[in-house]
């Protein structure tokens, strides 16, 4: 049965978004599940 109505848009990420992503995941709890220490961002 198909769902009407919903849509989803998708793009490219940007560096911008891989920043924010950083950002929101640098944590300790977040990398101690990740099993390392968190890394700079490359650029």
């Amino acid at each position: 049965m198909p769902i009407s109505g919903a849509t989803a848009q998708l793009r490219v990420p940007i560096p911008e978004d891989a920043a924010v992503w950083h950002r929101l995941f640098d944590g300790p709890d977040v990398m101690e599940f990740h099993g390392g220490a968190s890394h700079d961002l490359a650029h």
